[in-house]
């Protein structure tokens, strides 16, 4: 009985937006957009008036309990999330770069996609102990800037294809 409530708590939570989210075009481009914009502006504030990304340093005996308790490694699926969400701006920026009408968007498309691979790369790398941002900060911010001019001009030339 217990496996039947975890179902649907699954369904509820997790499976009924990704369907949602995959049947219209229109919702899919307008919820990752917002996403990836917010994330895009958090990271170049976080950059240019901050200087550096907080630390969060989980309390040891906090992260074994929840191991214990779930019997998945904490930092190993924190990578992986975060591989899955690099992944997700990939296929983002792919489909934003169809509406793209000039080769120099294009290009910034493709660089925003590199950028991406390089983060994929470097959080997936064996042996390492956790992405740290403060090491990667040039790169983050180019990601960022060039993820908001691929989103911007995306949402510019699909606005005068409607008129």
């Amino acid at each position: 009985m217990q496996s039947k409530g975890s179902v649907l708590i699954f369904l509820a939570v997790l499976a009924f937006p990704v369907i949602a989210l995959s049947t219209n075009h229109n919702i899919f481009f307008g919820v990752t957009a917002a996403l990836i914009t917010l994330a895009a502006v958090k990271s170049i504030y976080t950059l240019l008036m901050l200087n550096s990304f907080q630390q969060h340093e989980l309390d040891e005996e906090l992260e074994s309990d929840l191991e214990e308790l779930i019997d998945i490694d904490i930092r190993k699926f924190g990578d992986g999330l975060s591989v899955v969400i690099n992944m997700v701006v990939i296929v983002f920026i792919i489909y934003c770069a169809f509406f793209l009408e000039t080769i120099l968007l294009k290009a910034i498309a493709s660089l925003a996609i590199v950028f991406q691979v390089h983060f994929i790369i470097n959080k997936a790398k064996k042996g390492s102990a956790g992405f740290d941002k403060n090491l990667h900060k040039p790169q983050i911010l180019l990601s960022s800037i060039s993820n908001l001019t691929v989103v911007l001009f995306t949402i510019l030339n699909k606005l005068s294809r409607l008129s």
